[in-house]
């Protein structure tokens, strides 16, 4: 049967394991959480930044277009002025040439009232006409109307599928179409910046973190941190359309073979999704629990350590010399008194017992009372084989011849009142069973005995 220090300290330290275990579980239910509202807020304030980037962009771009627009147009207008000023150099190769790099331009071309190519700074381009392309035929309404003024988006040309911008209007005297084009630069350049693999790129200082931008409709990756993965279907790569259209603005996915936490953002008709990799999300987890358990566990063991000396000096000592007295009790000294009254329970457990034991004082005074009224010397005496006491009612010394001294010393040494008791068994009349010489007296002493304990009368 286990001790009470024992059942106290097993349940003391599985209550503080448990509590440990549940704070650890609590803990990093807190932690994960907290980087997910981490990883969301940074994810939406990037991918705010982004569409600003593309905002502003966009603005720009429209401003150098139409910047590039007016220029060509203009000159356009230089070239129709310098050719009527200079009428010979209109089948000069090499002036038209010298005329286009001066003015900054690529190319020069001069159409027919039929819409031909009849001259130019490319000569591979004569005879090209307004029916020749969908790029040429932009221009074809401007032989019904001599009053047009053009300038066309940037496209790619009809000879080489080269971009250009080109823009056109009619000569003075309205013999010919002047057309010139221009290589967008700037354009092209600043059109770049605006493409979303290229923002990403900008973006991307954290390896663990991917941006890319899928198309809402088709499903395809239109823009990616890694220019590889630009063009392929999301699914491709562990997107699914499903769990971004109902997602909030987050979610879970496998991307690229590594468990990640995703957040998007819709953009015109494209979601852009900022990607975090969960191993590096979680990557302060192990060691805030770690610090954390130690810190519970120090503390633990410091309350369950003072609390279960708490218990040993205060409940279970108590219990011990509560248990001394009990058994002294037991083995027959009825003087001893119980008393310990730290605790409340333990001293009205004390009581209980003291009372009890001043009982027995009670009724073997009351028994040797009777036995008095009725002037018949009768004594009992008792005692535990093992004990260290023996009881004698009030008549033993008397009957015995005892003198106070002897009577104490027999008290409390049972074993030489068991040799006084086996001398005077030495002496029994004969033929009187149990009937012993003492002195002049004679004795009749009967004993009651247990395997521990002897009742003697």
């Amino acid at each position: 049967m286990p001790k009470l220090k024992q059942l106290i300290n097993r349940h003391l330290y599985t209550v503080t394991f448990i509590l440990v275990f549940f704070n650890l579980m609590i803990a990093s239910i807190i932690q994960i959480k907290i980087a997910h509202n981490q990883a969301n807020d940074e994810a939406l304030r990037s991918l705010a930044q982004i569409e600003q980037i593309i905002s502003e962009n966009q603005k720009e771009l429209e401003t150098i277009q139409e910047e590039y627009r007016t220029t060509c147009l203009l000159n356009a207008k230089v070239v129709s002025r310098l050719i009527e000023s200079s009428p010979e150099i209109l089948y000069d190769l090499d002036e038209l040439k010298a005329l286009a790099a001066h003015l900054e331009i690529d190319e020069i071309h001069f159409f027919d009232t039929t819409g031909r190519i009849f001259s130019g700074t490319h000569p591979q381009y004569y005879n090209y006409t307004f029916d020749s392309g969908e790029q040429m035929a932009f221009f074809k309404p401007m032989l019904t109307d001599k009053s047009l003024e053009l300038v066309q988006d940037i496209t790619p040309n009809t000879a080489e599928e080269k971009s250009m911008q080109y823009s056109a209007l009619w000569s003075k005297n309205k013999e010919y179409i002047i057309q010139i084009g221009m290589e967008p630069v700037n354009v092209k350049k600043r059109t770049a910046k605006n493409e979303l693999s290229y923002i990403f790129s900008l973006f991307r200082v954290n390896p663990y973190v991917f941006y890319y931008a899928i198309d809402a409709d088709t499903g395809n990756i239109v823009g990616a941190s890694s220019s590889e993965e630009v063009n392929l279907h999301c699914s491709e790569i562990g997107f699914s359309l499903d769990d971004i259209e109902n997602s909030e603005n987050n979610f879970h996915a496998n991307i690229n073979g590594k468990d990640s936490h995703c957040v998007f953002h819709k953009i015109d008709s494209s979601y852009v999704i900022y990607v975090i990799n969960l191993q590096y999300l979680y990557r302060e987890l192990p060691s805030i629990l770690g610090i954390l358990f130690i810190g519970m566990a120090i503390v633990a063991f410091v309350l369950a350590t003072s609390l279960n000396e708490y218990m040993k000096r205060n409940i279970v000592e108590k219990l011990h010399k509560i248990n001394s007295s009990l058994t002294a009790i037991t083995q027959g000294d009825l003087n001893q008194v119980v008393d310990v009254r730290n605790i409340y329970e333990l001293s009205e457990l004390s009581t209980h017992i003291n009372t009890m034991v001043q009982s027995l004082f009670s009724s073997n005074a009351k028994l040797t009372y009777v036995l008095s009224k009725t002037n018949f010397y009768l004594g009992t005496y008792e005692y535990i084989n093992d004990g260290d006491r023996v009881h004698f009612s009030e008549y033993i010394p008397k009957l015995f011849s005892l003198d106070e001294k002897t009577a104490k010393k027999f008290s409390s040494n049972p074993d030489d009142f068991k040799n006084f008791l086996n001398e005077i068994q030495k002496h029994e009349v004969m033929g009187e069973p149990n009937i012993y010489e003492l002195a002049g007296k004679y004795l009749k002493i009967d004993e009651i005995m247990d395997i521990d304990y002897v009742l003697g009368v």
